[in-house]
């Protein structure tokens, strides 16, 4: 009874984490741009190119049916399946290591690296899947080997690599499971296979039929991918110049203080001095970050109306501290300083976590290796470990690419289990003076592995700003703020009045374009589509990366152009150069049928090229943009 209650706990702090400080990734909106085509009637494939993924958009277009179009439903969708991911990590941890903290340090993991929320099936596949591997590998019965080729066949509806990642995942499994009884194997293998084949075939050959999956944007990324573009290779972390390396300051509560203009250093230190400031770092030339020795309400008040100063965060104007994390009191307390380096840095952060999940399933194989050697492995841990190592493989080689800043959390999960089962082993079977220092040794490990994923992903900054444990009002008043802003309309939130840059741009193409005018963004900004509530113009959700990039796939873009309403194209200028090279039958038709109405950053600062169609007809020009319309005023 006691783990179930832990796993909702997990869940409930995990799901209150990402809720009270939910954000929305560009990358996101492809799945909503897309889900909002789908309700409109379009078909994966077949009205867009995209048919890979087609569980997930239709997850989504599902929430903007029932709720309409605000992103409430795909918030507490996503957070909800996240929050359950991490629950499932506990639950493993704990199986695997005999240990109820292990399995929260897992699951900590997991939480902690913040994975962006429409990167829910890189959490949820490898976890549930391991789940119901190891229930096979416990006791396998044709319920459990259904149950998991019915995670196959989701994982492949999700995906479709993620399908093929998965399955090779299961069949190791049941090979380890059923190691030496080959008849036996070659049934359950046959079992399993004819029940995914039975359920995936039928979409393959709608699909097929369809002609997208010969030539789709999957393809168009995997040729992407081949050409070596995403490759990441393993790399030492620079060593900062910045000395020194390490030093410890006090912990408290953190304040940023801004001087004025004539504040000099030798004043800054003697105000410091006074008011027991401790320097933690400078944010630009006036203003610093500081812990506060002295948290005296009265000292506060004094500070804030000195005369010296120009504003100050975390207190109010009665000398009150806003925020101190519960974990900062406890440091505080027990007088435990906080370690700070230039070395816990996003960058070096990125480099040494890629090095660390890379390797970490080579070493899993090696500590698995050594222990069936040694015969030292449980009952059912060596085909549980190898599942583990496998989909760590798999997800580690086709993840993780490009940009390091979003890929490292979506192989999280296996990394984190194999982790805290490397941890329980190297502790385990030890007593006396041998067996701490273990402990302090896996501890300090994992400690390490811990002050990386802070470092890359911000995690206990990012508490903080959730404010999760302030009081129970404040986390209630937040939560009700979050759910309300996300029950309204999007564009208002994107794109208040006043807005500038991108998001004014936006407003404009809600409000000069008809309902059901189409739009095209050339490059990749999909966010767009889902602001501006306007359709997805010629079937692509985004020039980029190679995405509908095949000459017929060009050809029939242009196609649909023809046919389309789509008075405005969008097109990035830092992106010219990539539409120019990766689309030129398409951006030779631009070129003929659109004009320049304006090249302007409209007040932000990346500059975007409007185009008009030369045939619509213009009704007015926009006061506001200076951009020609082609809908009636408002």
């Amino acid at each position: 009874m006691l783990v179930w209650i832990v796993a909702a706990v997990v869940f409930a702090v995990a799901f209150l984490v990402r809720m009270l400080e939910i954000a929305f990734d560009n990358d996101h909106f492809e799945f909503l741009s897309l889900g909002t085509e789908i309700v409109n009637g379009a078909v994966p494939g077949v009205d867009f190119f995209d048919a890979s993924r087609p569980l997930q958009q239709y997850l989504t277009a599902a929430g903007l049916w029932l709720f309409g179009h605000q992103l409430l439903a795909e918030a507490i969708f996503t957070v909800a399946v996240l929050a359950a991911g991490a629950a499932v990590v506990f639950l493993l941890g704990l199986e695997l290591t005999g240990s109820m903290s292990l399995g929260l340090i897992a699951a900590t993991f997991v939480v902690a690296m913040l994975p962006r929320l429409y990167s829910y099936p890189k959490i949820i596949i490898p976890a549930v899947g391991l789940l119901a591997c190891w229930r096979y590998i416990d006791r396998p019965s044709p319920w459990r080997l259904t149950a998991l080729s019915l995670v196959t066949v989701v994982a492949f509806y999700l995906r479709f690599d993620y399908g093929a990642f998965f399955g090779l995942t299961a069949a190791v499994a049941l090979i380890a499971r059923h190691w030496g009884a080959w008849r036996e194997f070659l049934t359950v293998a046959l079992r399993y296979g004819l029940v995914v084949v039975l359920l995936c075939a039928p979409y393959v050959l709608f699909q097929l039929a369809a002609g997208e999956l010969t030539s789709g944007p999957s393809s168009g990324r995997l040729t992407h991918l081949l050409r070596g573009d995403d490759v990441v290779s393993l790399a030492m972390p620079e060593v900062p110049q910045e000395r020194p390396l390490v030093r410890f300051r006090p912990a408290g509560p953190l304040a940023t203080v801004r001087w004025r203009p004539d504040v000099a250093s030798d004043r800054r230190d003697e105000l410091e001095h006074r008011y027991s400031l401790h320097q933690v770092r400078a944010v630009d030339e006036r203003a610093w970050q500081y812990v506060l020795g002295d948290r005296s309400p009265a000292t506060l008040t004094r500070l804030l109306a000195d005369p010296s100063v120009d504003g100050m965060t975390n207190v109010d104007s009665q000398g009150r501290i806003y925020r101190e994390p519960p974990w900062s009191v406890v440091r505080r307390w027990l007088h435990i300083p906080v370690l700070e380096s230039p070395l816990l840095n996003e960058r070096t952060a990125a480099v040494w976590l890629y090095d660390v999940l890379f390797l970490t399933p080579l070493l899993a194989a090696l500590v698995l290796a050594v222990r069936v050697v040694r015969g030292r492995a449980r009952e059912g841990e060596t085909a549980k470990v190898l599942a583990a190592i496998v989909i760590g493989v798999l997800f580690n080689v086709s993840q993780i690419r490009g940009n390091l800043d979003s890929r490292l959390p979506d192989v999280i999960v296996p990394a984190a289990l194999l982790w805290v089962w490397m941890a329980s082993i190297f502790v385990h079977g030890h007593a006396g003076a041998h067996r701490l220092a273990r402990l302090a040794a896996a501890t300090g490990a994992l400690l390490v592995v811990w002050l990386s994923a802070d470092a890359y992903a911000g995690s206990v900054a990012y508490l903080e700003a959730t404010e999760l444990f302030s009081s129970p009002a404040n986390v209630s008043r937040r939560l009700a703020g979050a759910i309300q802003s996300l029950r309204g309309d999007p564009l208002d939130h994107y794109a208040p009045p006043g807005s500038r840059g991108l998001p004014a741009l936006t407003r404009y193409v809600n409000r000069c374009t008809a309902p059901d005018d189409r739009l095209v963004v050339l490059g990749y900004q999909p966010e767009i589509y889902f602001y501006a509530d306007r359709r997805i113009g010629a079937g692509n959700v985004a020039f980029h990366a190679n995405l509908g990039a095949a000459p017929e796939q060009q050809t029939t873009i242009v196609s649909r152009l023809r046919q389309q309403n789509v008075p405005v194209v969008i097109l990035p200028v830092n992106e010219v150069r990539e539409v120019e090279q990766s689309y030129p039958i398409v951006k030779r038709y631009i070129d003929e049928r659109y004009e320049l109405a304006q090249e302007s950053g409209f007040g932000g600062g990346r500059p975007f090229r409007v185009l008009v169609d030369r045939k619509a007809a213009v009704t007015h020009t926009d006061e506001e943009m200076g951009l020609p319309c082609f809908t009636s005023r408002p």
